[in-house]
Formats: structure tokens, C-alpha cells, sequence
């Protein structure tokens, strides 16, 4: 039969499960924006595999910027989650022990729609790296390079 102290542990017990939940999400968005971020660096390390033959700039933009911006981006919010984690689990730890428990409102909506954000932020990155023009390199000048027109 389940007793108050029963049903404390248990409330404790899943608050925790919740916490650990919310620490893989945020190590795992870490590691994303670390995978992102070295992307950057490497497409700005082998300037022909970032479709740029001389210089590491490409207009005015730095090529893999968008990448090391976005995955700076990334470490940021995996820092804040790790932060909101802790916050949301001792909150949630003072109500259970107070019995006045109120259920995540506004904290989910925000969090899918900084998810739903961060992966439209990729998506335009990817097709805008797909659409950038070809450089073709001007063999009168070696290393120099001019997009296609």
C-alpha cells in the first residue's frame, strides 16, 4: 500500500530521473555545438574544401564563421540547459516536499521553439553553403580565385 513517504520517494525519485534527462540534453547539445563550431574551424583550415582557393574570406564573411558563430551558439545554450536543469530540479525538490507541485508550462513551449529556431538556423546555413557560387581560380594569378558569374 502506498503511504505519503511512499509517494515521496517515488516524486523525488522521478524529479531526479527528469534532472539526469535534462543533463544529457544539454551535454548532448554541447557536443553539437563543438561538432559545429570544429566544422567552422576546418572549413577555414582547408580553404579548397570550403570551395575558396586563396584567401579564408569569402565577401567579408570569414569562411565556417556561420559555423563557429552557430556552434558557439550551441555551447551557449547547452551551458544555460545545464544551468536551467539544476534550477528546475531544486525548484521542483521544494515543491514536492511542500505538496504544492505545479506542472512546466511556459518553460516547454519555449524550449521546443528554441529547438524548432536552432534547426532552422542549420537548415538555412546548409542550403546557404550549398548556394554559394563555385570559385574558379584564375591560373594567371596562383591562389587567386573569383566566383563564377
Amino acid at each position: 500500500m502506498a503511504t505519503p513517504q511512499n509517494d515521496h520517494i517515488r516524486d523525488h525519485l522521478a524529479n531526479e530521473r527528469t534532472f539526469l534527462a535534462w543533463i544529457r540534453t544539454s551535454l548532448a547539445t554541447l557536443g553539437f555545438g563543438f561538432v559545429l563550431a570544429r566544422m567552422g574551424l576546418f572549413l577555414r583550415e582547408f580553404p579548397n574544401l570550403a570551395r575558396h582557393t586563396d584567401a579564408k574570406v569569402l565577401g567579408r564573411v570569414e569562411v565556417g564563421a556561420e559555423f563557429v558563430f552557430t556552434g558557439a551558439l550551441f555551447l551557449l545554450v547547452g551551458t544555460i540547459l545545464a544551468l536551467g536543469a539544476a534550477w528546475k530540479y531544486l525548484r521542483t525538490r521544494q515543491a514536492i516536499q511542500q505538496d504544492r507541485f505545479e506542472p512546466a508550462g511556459s518553460s516547454i513551449i519555449a524550449m521546443a521553439t528554441l529547438v524548432f529556431l536552432c534547426g532552422v538556423l542549420i537548415i538555412v546555413m546548409i542550403l546557404a553553403r550549398g548556394l554559394l557560387p563555385e570559385p574558379v581560380i584564375d591560373h594567371h594569378q596562383p591562389g587567386a580565385a573569383t566566383p563564377i558569374e
